[in-house]
């Protein structure tokens, strides 16, 4: 899980918008956020060793990786395709 923290009234401006273009869905979206968070992993089974997993994230739990700015993002939505080898796909991807 990565996590940054908002240097400015933008990361307010893009939730206002964000919780907009969600309509029904905006249900996690109702307030401002004070850090902003994203999955680069998922696990689709049992962690073997959850600890030391544990351990792993707390060491690294403030990295600093540098500044960036988002010019143009895109809502994407993912679908769950179970089978022999369950996996996450882009179900569509929508400008804001």
């Amino acid at each position: 899980m990565a996590c940054a923290e908002p240097l400015d009234e933008n990361a307010d401006l893009f939730s206002k918008r964000l919780t907009t273009e969600l309509g029904p869905d905006a249900h996690h979206e109702p307030d401002p956020r004070d850090i902003w968070y994203l999955n680069l992993l998922h696990f689709t089974t049992e962690i073997a060793k959850p600890d030391a997993l544990i351990d792993w994230v707390a060491a690294r739990r403030r990295t600093p990786i540098g500044t960036t700015t988002i010019s143009s993002p895109e809502l994407v939505r993912s679908d769950y395709h179970p089978g022999p080898r369950p996996h996450m796909r882009p179900g569509g991807v929508r400008a804001l």
